[in-house]
Formats: C-alpha cells, structure tokens, sequence
C-alpha cells in the first residue's frame, strides 16, 4: 500500500507497572507477556501490515538509547526526538512537522501507541489497511473501535452513526473520554458504543489541520520551535528545550479527537488492551486453577487471584487478590482493587523517582 507512514509513540512515566516500570524505563520497553517487548511487538504488527511504509518512533531524548537497543533495524533518522514528554497532542504535533521535512507529501499516517496488546496480528493488519483506505479518500481522522466488555473509567467511548458509513467505517456522532463508573455502566450496553482504540490512521495534513483548529495555541508553539530549532530536538538547544517544556500538556484524545467532526470509527473485534495496568496481565496472560498469573520463582500456599512477578523467590500464604511485584529496586504488594492509586501514591510519596 503506497504513500503510507507509521507513526508509534513511545513514551511514558513509569508508575502504572511501578516497580517493573520507572521514569526511565516505562511501560512499552517492558516485556511482560511474549518474549518480545511491548514495542517490539508493535513494530513487529505494524511492519508485517505495511512491508514498504517507512516506520517512525518518537520518543524522549531520555528514552532514545532504549529504543536504538530494542530497534537495531531502525535507522537513526526514523527516531523522532521530543526533548521532554507533553503528552500525545504535542507529541504527534512535534512528529508531523518532522515527517513534513523528512517524507514531504501527504502520506496516510498511521499513529498508534507501543504498549497495546493485540491478539490477533493479521485482523489487525486488514483493520489498520481498511483503515487506510477510508484516511486517503478525503479529509478523514479513522480511528478503531471495539465494543466494551467490562465497565473502563480509564478509556473513551465512541458512538457510531450507522447510517453515515465510509467503507467499513461509520461517523462519530459522540465521544466520550474517561467517564466515571457509573456512566461507563450504562454506556457498555448501549448499541453502537465502542472503546476507542487510541489508533488514528489520517492524512499528515489532516493530523495537522485538525490541530491547528482545537488546539491553536500548540500548533502555534510548535511551528515556531520548529522553526527556530531547524527541525530536530536532539542539538543541545537549551532554549528550544526549555520552550518544549512549557507546551500545555494534552492528549489528542481530550484536545482533537474529542472534539473533531470529521472522526471515523472502524468497527474491530480482535482481542485488544491497553495494558493500563497490572489487572491486565489476567486478561492477557493465561492463568493457573486459583486464577493466579505467575512470572517468576514463586512459591505459594492458599494464593488465589493474585498477580506476580518476581525475580528471586518469593513465598506468600494464604493470601488473595493482590499485586505481589519484585525487583532489586523494590517491592510492591498492592490490593487487585487499588492499582489504579499506584500512580497517584507514587507521586505523593516521591518513591516514583520522576526526575
């Protein structure tokens, strides 16, 4: 398929799979299921659906050596450098301009995370080039959808428009990000409701147009650093770095998708997870008869429902749902029903190590 890029983020701050995962290692350069990475994984799904299309990874100046390790195949002009992280809308903005310089053109873009789980390598490949189709045949932001099965507070919910269909796409005629539980409740059993997938496959001047319109002040920030940096964030420029660091920080979910009409859901119905959290290892990894999921030495009476990774032996006994993590760094022993305050009480403690 011609006049296509791919575009995988990999960034992070390291606290939901906290104390595996740290600042300066986060969550897509884990590998916690498989034997590949979360972002080799993804480089490896992405280039078997588009053999030909250049693939670019943006990423932290910190993070830069991870993925030239992780990537040895990338070519150094691949890797798009943001010299601090502000979130996805300013990240994918950064990227656009620089694919600008590098691809010229228009080319479709296929913008998607690097620590997403899928089960399903080639439906995702036919998703991803459908896709594809509807994004080049007009001004179009396409993004993959699949219908909920447990109630998220953490993901966004797209309604569908049936009636006005592109292809195997139909228009959005509401999104909603995060909802709180109840909400999310009622939404999973309403028709035409489906998670968003967080993939957006557009034209690189829709990308850009679309940030131009609901988040002028970013577009604007970002031309004139690119500007005055000369297109690359990797150069020792302590202005332009400084100038980085005080873009709002926003994701394109809340900033544009959320906001856009010309936003496109694809109906998909391969296993997928975002991987938000250490629950999600028991979606994604398979579990013993007491429902534990078990990467390690470990030894266990009476352990039901529990997550563990360890790398020396650990012992528990008589113990449930809970989160058991190890590392020469620390220990975590955390309820299955409070990991989503990791982060909040990594933050308040200072034990997180943000530098």
């Amino acid at each position: 398929m011609e006049n296509v890029a791919v575009l995988i983020l990999a960034g992070g701050r390291g606290s939901r799979f906290w104390p595996l995962s740290r600042p300066t290692y986060p969550k897509p350069f884990l590998t916690i299921f498989g034997e590949r990475s979360l972002l080799q994984a993804t480089y490896d799904r992405v280039t078997r659906a588009f053999p030909s299309a250049p693939v670019f990874v943006v990423t932290e100046t910190r993070f830069v050596a991870h993925v030239q390790k992780q990537l040895p195949e990338l070519p150094e002009w691949a890797i798009l450098v943001e010299p601090v992280g502000r979130d996805t809308a300013a990240c994918i903005g950064w990227a656009v301009l620089q694919l600008e310089r590098r691809l010229g053109g228009d080319p479709v873009l296929v913008t998607l995370p690097s620590d997403h789980f899928v089960g399903d390598d080639a439906a995702f490949s036919a998703a991803l080039q459908e896709a594809v189709r509807v994004a080049a045949g007009g001004d179009r932001i396409v993004t993959l959808g699949v219908r909920p099965i447990r109630p998220e507070t953490g993901y966004g919910y797209l309604f569908a428009q049936p009636e006005e269909r592109e292809g195997m796409a139909y228009r959005v005629r509401r999104f909603i990000e995060k909802p709180p539980l109840e909400r999310a409740r009622r939404m999973m059993r309403m028709e035409h409701c489906y998670w968003n997938c967080g993939i957006y496959v557009w034209k690189r001047s829709v990308a850009w147009a679309n940030l131009v319109i609901h988040l002028p002040d970013v577009a604007q920030r970002l031309a004139a650093l690119a500007a005055q940096s000369g297109g690359g964030a990797d150069d020792g420029d302590e202005a332009f770095r400084e100038g980085y660091a005080q873009l709002p920080a926003v994701s394109i979910d809340f900033g544009v998708a959320e906001k856009a009409e010309n936003l496109f859901v694809l109906p998909v119905s391969f296993p997928w997870d975002d991987v938000g959290n250490w629950n999600a290892l028991s979606r994604i990894v398979p579990v013993d008869k007491a429902g534990n999921v078990v990467r390690g030495p470990f030894h266990g009476l009476d352990v039901k429902d529990c997550i563990v990774v360890c790398r020396k032996p650990l012992a528990a006994i008589g113990v449930e749902n809970l989160v058991l993590v190890e590392t020469d760094e620390a220990v975590l022993v955390c309820s299955r029903d409070h990991v989503q305050r990791i982060k909040s009480f990594l933050q308040e403690t200072g034990l997180g190590g943000e530098p």
